[in-house]
């Protein structure tokens, strides 16, 4: 499921993408784990990053955002991996 955060007339931002995967280039399949690591917020990151993508196959909006970092959330009950929108959002 995809869910966006509503703000009125603003574009909506991702906070939950599936059946996603990552791409340098076109056919061209990375791991998350090429983009720097984001520990905290006032870690600065650089680059161009990756893309996320996920083609609408099943009706739900097509995604294609460029991020640049990821960052993990170790504090519940399942291990949490966030990515950073090169628009500074967290998806």
């Amino acid at each position: 499921m995809t869910i966006f955060d509503d703000d009125d007339d603003a574009e909506p931002q991702l906070k939950v993408v599936d059946n996603y995967y990552f791409e340098k280039a076109k056919d061209e399949f990375v791991c998350f784990s090429t983009l720097p690591l984001k520990f905290d917020e006032n870690d600065k990151v650089s680059g161009k990053g990756i893309y996320l993508r996920r083609y609408s196959a099943d009706g739900a909006p097509a995604v294609y955002k460029q991020v640049v970092a990821w960052t993990v959330a170790l504090n519940r009950e399942q291990p949490k991996i966030s990515v950073l929108s090169s628009e500074g959002y967290w998806i």
